[in-house]
């Protein structure tokens, strides 16, 4: 097993670098790189067309290998009220600036990925005060953390992956945060399907591939009501075309659109299925 704790693109290069961690014996280091180079040569299947990969290793000797992803986490400043800090950190705020202690758990980030800093810039520029939140693909549950110190009265936090609800609970304690937000398990589209006892919240949250937005937008309407707010992300900018065309057929009224870099972010709202995104 391993964990890919880190990412980066260079612009002035148009490359991108990927760092992970395996624990693995050495000797079986020579398949673990046929491995990647094998999933690199799958990429154009999903319409992704790399120049030639360099993969570079490195041993790490184990007492250190406890510690060193932790260097490429720093203070993350959202907006000019809220900042994310790695639980290790010690940081003192300016002013009123209002703080998430985020243990990113080796296989999360402290909200530098644009899918993540978009959300929460969103949050962050009309808190959701008094609102009930969906965090769809919840993972760390930085969003939820997000939304409650953002004035939620609560969010209903899902994921499908064992180790995020793990790492989620506990920032949720780190952040006094585990009695506002309650954090279930279950794969989307289908955990929508099969539950009628969720109540209607006022925002939801996908921060969710592409292709399982294209699948739950109809199911999202069993939790949103007329006013809610739909905010959505980890859509991939080439893809804009397909979520804006699902999103009107499915009913929505589409009301803004975002891009950073690669990825793009809508914001829409039960309606009649009008266009009023631009982009």
């Amino acid at each position: 097993g391993g964990d890919i704790i880190y990412s980066s693109r260079d612009p002035s290069r148009d490359s991108v670098s990927i760092e992970g961690y395996f624990y693995i014996e050495e000797k079986k280091l020579d398949y673990i790189v046929r491995k990647l180079r094998d999933f690199i040569n799958t990429l154009p299947r999903w319409g992704i067309y790399p120049q030639e990969a360099v993969i570079n290793t490195k041993k790490v000797e184990e007492e250190d290998w406890a510690e060193s992803w932790k260097e490429h986490f720093h203070p993350v400043e959202i907006s000019s009220n809220l900042v994310i800090i790695p639980s290790w950190i010690n940081y003192e705020p300016e002013g009123e600036k209002i703080t998430i202690k985020l243990d990113p758990g080796m296989a999360f980030g402290c909200g530098t990925h644009p899918t993540t800093r978009m959300c929460l810039e969103a949050l962050a520029q009309a808190p959701p005060e008094g609102a009930l939140v969906y965090d769809l693909g919840c993972g760390s549950g930085i969003l939820s953390i997000a939304a409650v110190k953002l004035g939620a009265k609560g969010v209903i936090a899902l994921d499908n992956d064992e180790k995020a609800l793990q790492v989620a609970e506990e920032n949720c304690r780190e952040n006094l945060v585990e009695g506002q937000v309650r954090i279930m398990r279950g794969e989307l589209p289908y955990f929508l399907r099969e539950r009628d006892d969720l109540p209607r919240g006022d925002i939801i949250l996908g921060n969710l591939s592409t292709e399982i937005l294209v699948e739950t937008l109809e199911d999202i309407k069993k939790i949103s009501h007329n006013s809610s707010r739909i905010i959505l992300t980890g859509i991939i900018a080439s893809k804009i075309d397909l979520i804006k065309e699902k999103i009107c057929k499915s009913g929505y009224s589409l009301e803004e659109i975002r891009y950073d870099g690669d990825w793009a972010y809508l914001k829409c709202c039960p309606g009649k299925g009008k266009n009023n995104g631009s982009g």
